[in-house]
C-alpha cells in the first residue's frame, strides 16, 4: 500500500510540475495571463488529483475483493504500475488536448472538456469510496 501511495504521489508531483512549468512559460511570454488561464491551471491540478484518487481507491477496492466494473480497464488493473501508467497518460493527454484547444482559440471548449472530466472523475471516486465502505 505504501509503495502504491508513493508512486501515485510521485506521478501527481510530476504532473503538477509540468503544469507549473507550462504556466511559468506562459507568464514569461505575456505580461498578464489571459482571462480564464488560472481556471484552466486549476482544472489541470484538479483532474490530476482526481485521477490519483481514482487510482488509490481502485487499488484499495480491488485488494478488498471488489471487481473492476469498467470492461476496458479490467486487464489494466491487474498491475498497479499499468494502472498508474494509464491514469498518468490519460491525465497528460487531457492537459495536452486542453493546451492545444486553448492556444487555437477554443478556450471555452478546453475549460468545458476539463470540467466535464473532473465531474466524471468525481463520480468515479465517489463510487469507489462507496464500494470501499461496503
Amino acid at each position: 500500500m505504501t509503495r502504491v501511495r508513493r508512486i501515485v504521489g510521485l506521478s501527481l508531483v510530476m504532473v503538477m510540475t509540468c503544469v507549473s512549468t507550462a504556466a511559468t512559460q506562459d507568464l514569461e511570454t505575456r505580461k498578464a495571463p489571459a482571462p480564464g488561464r488560472m481556471l484552466l491551471t486549476g482544472l489541470y491540478v484538479g483532474v490530476a488529483g482526481l485521477q490519483a484518487l481514482d487510482t488509490q481507491t481502485t487499488l484499495a477496492a480491488l485488494r478488498g475483493g471488489a471487481v473492476e466494473a469498467n470492461p476496458l480497464m479490467r486487464g489494466v488493473v491487474k498491475s498497479p504500475a499499468a494502472l498508474i501508467g494509464v491514469k498518468g497518460g490519460v491525465t497528460l493527454g487531457s492537459i495536452v488536448a486542453a493546451e492545444y484547444l486553448w492556444k487555437h482559440g477554443r478556450r471555452k471548449t478546453a475549460v468545458v472538456m476539463l470540467a466535464g472530466m473532473a465531474a466524471l472523475m468525481s463520480g468515479v471516486v465517489a463510487n469507489n469510496r462507496a464500494v470501499l465502505r461496503r
